[in-house]
């Protein structure tokens, strides 16, 4: 079986990140994805798009970075 869209889209996100948290943002996309089409009944699109959004949210909150008092 070759990739779905939102495979290759969340290949090309993870491969741009940290090469630590590769793996445990492709297991959260799996993972997600699964419990998307498993127990929410999401068509595998649906379900993919879903764990692709996760996975972003993911990336884009752990580049914000909390000013400490007094450093500037």
């Amino acid at each position: 079986m070759s990739e779905t869209i939102w495979q290759k889209k969340a290949k090309a996100l993870i491969g741009c990140q940290p090469q630590d948290k590769r793996d445990d943002l492709w297991m959260t996309f799996n993972e997600r994805a699964a419990i998307c089409f498993y127990d929410g009944q999401l068509s595998l699109d649906d379900a993919e798009r879903e764990a692709y959004n996760q996975v972003a949210s993911e990336i884009k909150l752990s580049s914000v970075r909390v000013r400490q008092p007094g450093t500037g």
